[in-house]
């Protein structure tokens, strides 16, 4: 993206003057809204507003895993429960074409128009020429490494398994989380692993089984880790960096040099949703300022969308690199789900029992 357009575009987000509650965009709507999510994205303080602006009934139930919500979704478990699901971009196009979820009506949303041009149809969200997942907020896996122990953390997934730190990392209790870094330092692509490359992965990882402190399942548990400087350095996400970092410790997110590992969250709704209205109001409204704002100010997270970027200063814009996404994304690797996803969790296991 050129900066001139950059500019233009940010202008027009700032100079509409319409709010999010301007008109009866929706009407009354019909609820409740049932919204399976993640916590960052469920928190009570956002929850509540979106309650309020849309005067409506959002009921929260919190996902596990990526990979236990697409499978319950296969098994015909959460589409019946769940109106409006929290996933990301490998699990969006397979569960489209077994007809698990239906596609987004954007004409519907009144703020899909502000959102980055990248992201209003990406590749993996889209089957037939149809829409079947709004991506709201994205970014990317690295290794997470306190600068005071580990000076030249993050350039290479290596320092992950370095032989200078060994007790002092960790890696996340996740077969696709902890196998895919392993694999891109190995050479090989995650997205198309052989059966014998993954078994290098497996054997790569035991042999390096001593270097890992524990492994960690939570985001709590993974702070706490680092906080306690338990371990120096893990794979890990953004918000831990910023949480660590208002606690006055030095803590730094990486860019491995053979690629971090994107991904981008999104709903997806269900097929059996009976408040389809109340689906597209709540898309309609995480793309709006008030929780880009919070989402942003809060976790330091990239949004999808630019009716935010007025409340941002020039330098923050930058080192976001929100000014130069197709750069961003060019030293990104962009993960699908593996064919052979149960031999991988199968991988994993036999790793954790050598």
């Amino acid at each position: 993206m050129r900066r001139r357009d950059f500019l233009a575009m940010t202008a027009a987000a700032t100079a509409s003057a319409s709010t999010f509650m301007d008109g009866p965009a929706f009407g009354a709507l019909a609820g409740p809204l049932r919204l399976f999510t993640v916590a960052v994205a469920g928190r009570d303080k956002d929850i509540n507003e979106a309650r309020k602006d849309l005067d409506l009934d959002i009921r929260v139930t919190f996902n596990v895993a990526h990979t236990e919500t697409f499978a319950k979704m296969n098994a015909g478990v959460l589409s019946p429960q769940q109106d409006l699901l929290h996933i990301q971009q490998p699990f969006v196009r397979p569960l489209a074409q077994r007809q698990w979820i239906q596609p987004i009506d954007t004409s519907r949303l009144k703020n899909y128009g502000r959102m980055f041009e990248q992201f209003k149809s990406p590749e993996w969200a889209m089957l037939d020429g149809k829409l079947y997942a709004l991506p709201y907020y994205w970014g990317y896996d690295s290794v997470v490494y306190n600068a005071k122990h580990m000076p030249d953390g993050g350039d290479t997934w290596g320092r992950l398994w370095d032989d200078r730190y060994k007790g002092r990392l960790s890696l996340r209790d996740d077969a696709l989380s902890s196998i895919q870094p392993v694999a891109l330092f190995l050479g090989y692509n995650p997205n198309r692993l052989t059966k014998a490359q993954l078994e290098d992965c497996k054997k790569f990882l035991i042999s390096k089984k001593q270097h890992f402190r524990q492994l960690w399942s939570t985001y709590a548990e993974a702070v706490n880790l680092l906080r306690s400087e338990e371990v120096w350095a893990l794979w890990g996400w953004l918000p831990m960096v910023a949480s660590l970092r208002k606690e006055g410790m030095d803590i730094r997110y990486g860019m491995p040099k053979e690629r971090a590992i994107a991904w981008f969250s999104s709903y997806i709704i269900s097929k059996d949703t009976k408040v389809l209205p109340a689906c597209h109001a709540f898309l309609d409204w995480v793309l709006d300022e008030k929780f880009a704002v919070a989402m942003t100010r809060d976790y330091g997270y990239r949004m999808t969308t630019t009716v935010h970027l007025k409340n941002l200063t020039p330098a923050e814009i930058k080192e976001m690199q929100l000014d130069d996404i197709p750069g961003l994304v060019s030293k990104l690797f962009i993960q699908e789900l593996p064919e052979n996803l149960n031999e991988w969790v199968q991988a994993w296991s036999e790793f954790k029992s050598a």
